[in-house]
């Protein structure tokens, strides 16, 4: 089965959830500092996602998806009104970070957004 990750940044933490055979994993924290982003590359490529999506949310979304990238990880960088449609229409949009994390996991997989 494919591995999916949803990543939601916020300004201090990076909340992410693994998504394997259609389930979510708890919600995994992360600070956002080089250590919690080598802690979170380390994690990805232990469980080799087939995609990886986060939100383009203002500046704090570009240290890890570059660090992704050049770790060749798939991620995808999505704009955030997708993702808010997307919600909508799963009608579990709650605005909180570990849910997002979750939404995001599970869009990668349903969406299947260009890397």
């Amino acid at each position: 089965m494919s591995t999916f990750v949803g990543i939601d940044i916020a300004a201090k933490t990076v909340d992410l959830v693994i998504r394997h055979d259609n389930k979510n994993s708890l919600v995994k924290t992360f600070e956002q500092t080089p250590n919690g982003r080598t802690e979170i590359l380390t994690l990805l490529q232990q469980h080799a996602p087939q995609s990886v999506v986060m939100e383009a949310t203002g500046i704090y979304y570009l240290d890890l998806a570059v660090a992704l990238h050049d770790a060749d990880i798939p991620i995808s960088v999505i704009n955030p009104k997708s993702f808010n449609h997307f919600a909508q229409i799963k009608l579990e949009h709650s605005k909180t970070d570990n849910i997002d994390a979750g939404l995001l996991a599970e869009y990668a997989q349903r969406m299947a957004p260009e890397k």
